[in-house]
């Protein structure tokens, strides 16, 4: 042993981990092995862990990190990003309280509508819906409201019973049965003012803006369907309706106008599994009635037929009717009490008008068939939140992105 020397040490293995200092970038000597155990990558082609944290000596902070408080936000919400929530939120409020335009859908929820003037001194049983001038010495509707099982259409957030465009001046009295005042609103009316209803001219004519077109697209869409039944008139005291096979859910029949010229009784109605009724009265012109003539009045399901006048200019005398009616060409003239749906073009006479009924239960109007492609939902609440949480997901996306997660 040699004296005074120190014995030779072992010599360190290097560290397949220290840091080389090229450009402030740690590199690795050792190639890791990734997720996808056919492909090798380097550190070197990835940003470090540990120079986030200043674990290599060196390193630094990030670039634009130098000099912030530990206790500030990482990314504050910018006035972009404020002014884009706040505008959601506006959207919100917006959407539920501004009135829809009236689309088929709603068809169902009115006793009676008019595209044009009606004129009358008998009682609507239900919701009403006047696209031109009412006429009446005193007008009494909405009676039977409570008994109807679908919800009304709502209206500036409040449910609506009546919607009249205008109102003449001989309207001194407008009885909604105790409704209150915000779920009857009009246009425009001649005299001093109604108590029972609220003006909002605008409001009103945006919801009757496309009456028109969605009643006369609707009867032009029904009356192209083909017929699956047959009609018996041979004995007019029995006539019947026959489709016993149909498997489908719309049972359709076509008339002409001279069916009704003549009375009788409808007797039989055989459908097969359809849950639909409807009839279509093919011919232009005018309508004449005999006042004999039962049309459904003995059948409990008058919310699901339907007697389509898709070209008929005048429907007068119609008597004992158990079945919707649409019309939108047309005038209608007549004394008798009608049971179901009317929806004509103008009213110049009619008699009560009650609401239709299946099962043992009053709906506000028509239930039936109506094509899908012609039906356009109104914004409910799920949908409306549901849009503001799309746009709050997308501002909180944009705020990790911006903050490098």
């Amino acid at each position: 042993m040699i004296v005074g020397r120190r014995p030779a040490r072992r010599a360190k293995r290097p560290s397949t981990t220290r840091c080389r200092r090229e450009g402030g970038r740690r590199r690795s000597l050792r190639p890791k092995l990734h997720r996808h155990r056919h492909r090798r990558t380097r550190d070197r082609d990835r940003v470090p862990r540990h120079r986030e944290r200043g674990g290599c000596s060196g390193s630094g902070p990030r670039p634009g990190r130098a000099g912030r408080s530990p206790l500030a936000p990482r990314n504050p919400l910018s006035m972009n990003r404020i002014l884009t929530l706040a505008a959601a939120v506006a959207l919100l409020i917006t959407a539920r309280s501004a009135p829809a335009a009236f689309s088929v859908g709603d068809l169902s929820r009115f006793n009676l509508i008019t595209i044009g003037d009606l004129e009358t001194h008998s009682d609507v049983q239900g919701r009403v819906l006047v696209g031109g001038t009412l006429r009446s010495n005193a007008f009494t509707f909405g009676g039977q409201a409570g008994s109807i099982q679908n919800a009304p259409p709502t209206f500036l957030g409040s449910p609506i019973n009546g919607v009249f465009s205008a109102i003449d001046a001989g309207v001194t009295t407008l009885n909604t049965n105790g409704l209150p005042a915000s779920s009857v609103v009009y246009g425009s009316y001649g005299g001093p003012g109604l108590a029972s209803a609220t003006q909002n001219a605008a409001a009103v004519d945006f919801f009757t803006s496309g009456l028109s077109s969605a009643l006369t697209g609707l009867s032009e869409s029904i009356a192209g369907l083909a017929p699956t039944g047959m009609v018996d008139a041979s004995d007019r005291n029995q006539i019947k309706f026959l489709d016993p096979t149909n498997a489908g859910e719309v049972s359709v029949f076509s008339v002409g106008l001279d069916f009704f010229a003549s009375g009788g009784t409808i007797t039989q109605l055989e459908v097969g599994s359809a849950t639909t009724v409807i009839v279509n009265v093919v011919g232009a012109g005018v309508l004449n009635a005999s006042s004999g003539l039962q049309y459904f009045q003995n059948f409990q399901d008058s919310a699901n037929i339907l007697f389509n006048m898709v070209d008929a200019t005048e429907v007068n005398g119609i008597n004992n009717l158990g079945a919707s009616l649409l019309a939108p060409r047309a005038v209608l003239n007549t004394n008798a009490t009608l049971r179901g749906g009317i929806y004509v073009g103008s009213v110049a006479n009619v008699g009560e008008i009650d609401l239709p009924s299946s099962d043992g239960r009053f709906f506000g109007g028509y239930t039936g068939f109506v094509p899908t492609s012609m039906v356009v939902p109104e914004p409910s609440s799920a949908v409306l939140f549901g849009t503001a949480a799309s746009v709050l997901a997308v501002v909180g996306w944009r705020r990790r992105q911006g903050s490098g997660r």
